[in-house]
């Protein structure tokens, strides 16, 4: 049972990187494709559509390895915003010349 949950909340953790890697990327080509508009809803759409179905596949009818994988996404979603946040703050201060140890 709990070697069940780890492996479904490594799963959610695969699929967060999935989503939230994949939003990164289209962000970073919005700038530079023709057709910034199909881009963006494009990839919402994939993105949205493999997670979801993988949720359900996960799931297998038990509620308890969808809260493990919906787990395992929302903490790498919460880890990955801290990083980048702690990563913008870190380049605006070297930026601005303001330097900390």
């Amino acid at each position: 049972m709990w070697f069940d949950l780890a492996t479904t909340f490594l799963i959610g953790i695969g699929l967060g990187l999935f989503y939230f890697g994949g939003l990164w990327f289209t962000v970073q080509r919005l700038e530079t494709t023709r057709h910034p508009g199909l881009l963006l809803v494009g990839s919402y759409i994939v993105r949205t559509l493999v997670v979801v179905f993988c949720f359900y596949l996960v799931m297998r009818g038990s509620w308890p390895r969808l809260l493990a994988c919906l787990a395992g996404f929302l903490a790498i979603r919460t880890l990955l915003t801290a990083c980048l946040a702690f990563t913008t703050t870190m380049a605006s201060s070297d930026k601005d010349g303001i330097h900390t140890a």
